[in-house]
């Protein structure tokens, strides 16, 4: 399913209000945020969000904006237009993590269980 851009602007505004306020919570809102057709239309990058929406699907872009605002050093000053920019590597990076997670746990707990129990806690 595709989001439509201003369902997009709305999802970029409540990640980002969750990696940078303290006070929200992506969870508790459910994405909720108060932004309006007027003030989406008001916005000089509402081309990326328009861009952003036609080639992604709406899960695809939640992981796209989560990849580049957990890489980001500073999500705060991130905007749409580098994301869109410079964001396809992180969100490449991210995949590949997150695809790799029950690997890298089978790998390491599979280190574990061939060491003697008793060993591992000896100091």
């Amino acid at each position: 399913m595709k989001l439509d851009p201003l369902n997009c602007y709305k999802s970029y505004l409540a990640l980002k209000n969750h990696f940078c306020n303290n006070n929200y919570n992506y969870f508790t809102y459910n994405g909720k945020v108060k932004a309006n057709l007027k003030s989406f239309y008001k916005r000089k990058d509402r081309f990326w969000f328009e861009k952003l929406s036609r080639n992604k699907t709406d899960q695809e872009i939640l992981n796209f904006f989560v990849a580049n605002f957990a890489s980001c050093d500073d999500p705060q000053s991130l905007w749409i237009g580098q994301i869109i920019k410079e964001g396809e590597e992180n969100y490449t990076n991210w995949m590949r993590k997150t695809q790799s997670l029950s690997y890298i746990f089978k790998e390491e707990v599979s280190i574990l269980n061939s060491k003697n129990f008793d060993e591992m806690f000896s100091i």
